[in-house]
């Protein structure tokens, strides 16, 4: 069983993200190794409304960010196919958090099984899904994986979801008839 890794939005705030490395922006969702030249450096995420604690994982478009807390959980449970960026967040008053990553999924796998699945496309692109079926056969046993067919979307196998369950600003759903009928 897989489940969709999503950002719990009740521990959402403001902040916006930015690279010195322009062109980034889409290398994020391809779900390939990046080039040694081309690493990213200067990954700045400014805080706007500053919390006392913050989610051990949040998005900001076009990438997803993770705590060392999770990272560690990531790494406990196998999971061998994500790179970790050093992230410099920073709150308004200049204070830094510390010990946070910009997460890079590496894999990228046509699995959405398309008969199954209802979706609506826009110039041959996925736009929406109402509901999600998987082919699993395509899966080959990826613990962590991103949908190709809707990048937007990482996938977790049921033990990195156990292992994830409890973090501040996780939320999982299982795959199958996952709709994104919820960020609408």
């Amino acid at each position: 069983m897989y489940f969709v890794l999503e950002e719990n939005r009740e521990y959402a705030f403001m902040a916006s993200f930015s690279d010195e490395n322009p062109g980034h922006d889409a290398k994020w969702m391809m779900g390939k190794l990046l080039e040694p030249d081309d690493n990213p450096s200067g990954l700045k995420l400014k805080i706007e409304e500053p919390r006392d604690v913050y989610p051990d994982f949040f998005t900001e478009v076009p990438a997803f960010f993770c705590s060392q807390r999770m990272r560690d959980r990531l790494k406990a449970a196998g999971v061998d196919n994500v790179e970790f960026y050093p992230l410099e967040m920073v709150e308004p008053s200049g204070k830094r958090i510390e010990e946070y990553f910009v997460i890079n999924v590496i894999g990228r796998l046509a699995c959405m099984d398309r008969e199954r699945s209802q979706f609506k496309e826009w110039r041959k692109r996925i736009t929406r899904i109402q509901s999600l079926a998987l082919d699993m056969s395509a899966i080959k046993g990826l613990k962590v994986l991103r949908l190709h067919e809707y990048p937007e979307l990482i996938l977790v196998s049921e033990d990195v979801a156990e292992a994830l369950r409890d973090l501040p600003g996780v939320s999982l759903k299982p795959a199958e008839g996952w709709s994104d009928a919820h960020r609408f």
